[in-house]
């Protein structure tokens, strides 16, 4: 998807670095590709869950060794 925004961007050489600029090329690039793009807090809160789920079934792992 990266590489798409990049095309929609246009010429590296003269690329703008305006991250509005740059948000706008990768929704459509999301769009184009028909992908969904997730929010930071969202992906945030997820990959916090996913941790906390991996130490729990860590800790249930060493108390069976025990």
């Amino acid at each position: 998807m990266v590489r798409r925004a990049r095309e929609i961007m246009g010429d590296p050489v003269l690329r703008s670095t305006d991250p509005a600029m740059a948000t706008a090329a990768l929704h459509q690039a999301a769009v184009e590709l028909k992908q969904t793009l997730t929010p930071n807090h969202v992906a945030i809160e997820r990959a916090g869950q996913a941790s906390l789920q991996l130490d729990l079934y860590v800790a249930s792992m060493q108390e069976s060794e025990s």
